[in-house]
């Protein structure tokens, strides 16, 4: 009997506060003229065809109408705003929320995780991060051997604990 397919659900961090750019760095341009988040959305819709949906985790109502100009991909918006009021400035775990806050969402979901600001990825290491998937957590191994936990896919049983 073979297992049944894992539910992965993509999900785009872009929870970054940005603060050594001066700017948002999602709204900073690929070398292709695109803005990095829209080519992000489209690689992960290029890995995963089958995902109803994207997940785009925010900070805010007004990141939240920068990102919907232009963008024709199908996504779900997460605040990490619920994960946020909890913890101080000092507290403040980055892009974790947003995971975190996914992950309240639907708690049945892998999730395929890419921060917004991952150097070029591409479509050939999603789908084999997807190939190479395992129980709890698979991360992208970087060249210098440490892991990636934002070019990751995280379980429920990883995210629940």
């Amino acid at each position: 009997m073979s297992a049944s397919p894992l539910r992965i659900r993509p999900l785009l961090l872009m929870v970054g506060i940005s603060s050594r750019t001066g700017s948002p760095k999602y709204l900073l341009r690929h070398p292709t003229g695109q803005p990095t988040y829209l080519r992000t959305l489209k690689l992960l819709r290029m890995a995963l065809p089958s995902a109803e949906e994207i997940g785009v985790s925010i900070r805010s109502a007004e990141q939240m109408a920068e990102l919907t100009e232009g963008n024709d991909s199908q996504v779900c918006f997460v605040s990490d705003s619920s994960v946020l009021s909890d913890l101080t400035k000092e507290d403040d775990i980055g892009p974790a929320a947003g995971l975190l806050a996914a992950h309240d969402h639907d708690k049945s979901a892998h999730r395929l995780v890419l921060g917004y600001d991952f150097p070029l990825p591409t479509v050939r290491a999603l789908e084999q991060l997807i190939n190479d998937c395992e129980e709890p957590l698979t991360c992208l191994d970087g060249t210098d051997g440490s892991s990636e936990p934002f070019f990751a896919i995280w379980s429920p049983s990883a995210l629940g604990k």
